[in-house]
């Protein structure tokens, strides 16, 4: 699995620095503007390419904040490689708002997944999908503080519907970014 991360990333920033190479004007093509989520995960990514550009003797400007900050600094481009957009489906409200400006370059990760965890005190076998959090015996366990990122989340977007689909607010159930 490490070694398959390694090289998708390997292949990402080769074809993420001739894309660079070939729209860079002379002036400026040994910087560039790094654009990431600031949310930790991230940052580990957005701090690995950094380092790998930087050894190419590329100036390298971090530009970081909430998705609703940094899509439209990557729409607009004021950044110009972007760490981690979550598609097809986190991201799509922000793809869609911003794709005809920008490029997908390459994927990452494969196999991604956005979920909500149960805390060890609930057995696994008493919740086996998003329904199962309205049974009386799973609710009175339950501390119904549903936590995630940053409100403008792919992540928190998508919980906000399925809190509304399922009527997990009526049940006492409250999500917090």
């Amino acid at each position: 699995m490490q070694n398959r991360m390694i090289e998708n990333l390997r292949r990402w920033l080769c074809a993420a620095l001739g894309a660079l190479l070939l729209a860079a004007s002379p002036a400026h093509a040994r910087y560039v503007a790094l654009g990431h989520v600031d949310l930790s995960f991230y940052e580990v990514t957005a701090a690995l390419i950094q380092l790998v550009l930087e050894r190419l003797n590329y100036n390298v400007a971090l530009k970081k904040g909430t998705h609703s900050q940094i899509y439209p600094q990557l729409g607009a481009g004021e950044i110009d490689l972007f760490v981690a957009a979550w598609l097809p489906h986190a991201h799509a409200r922000y793809w869609e708002e911003y794709k005809a400006d920008l490029v997908k370059i390459t994927r990452l990760y494969g196999d991604a997944k956005l979920f909500w965890a149960v805390p060890d005190y609930v057995p696994a076998s008493e919740v086996r999908a998003v329904a199962d959090l309205l049974k009386p015996e799973v609710a009175a366990r339950m501390d119904k503080t549903i936590r995630g990122p940053g409100a403008d989340s792919g992540l928190m977007i998508g919980s906000k519907k399925i809190v509304e689909e399922y009527r997990l607010d009526a049940a006492g159930y409250r999500l917090v970014p």
